[in-house]
């Protein structure tokens, strides 16, 4: 009978230290939220810099630039 009771206030005192580390992990939890929502704003605020005229036409003329120097260089190539 003493194994058994042993046995049962083992399990207990387990169970007892499990839900006492729930805290902790809801904390952990709590934690990387956060930071995950604090990327997704950096996120964002990064998308709308990139949809705005100024970062639009810096890509488009660097990409004319980029252009202007291919095209230049076939020309020499082939002509």
């Amino acid at each position: 009978m003493s194994r058994l009771y042993d046995e049962v206030m083992m399990e207990r005192y387990q169970k007892k230290e499990m839900l006492l580390e729930v805290p902790e992990s809801v904390e952990s939890i709590k934690k990387n939220i956060n930071s995950l929502e604090d990327q997704v704003n950096d996120l964002k605020e990064a998308q709308e810099y990139s949809q705005k005229w100024k970062s639009k036409a810096r890509e488009y003329v660097l990409g004319g630039i980029v252009g202007a120097i291919i095209s230049l260089v076939l020309t020499l190539l082939f002509v």
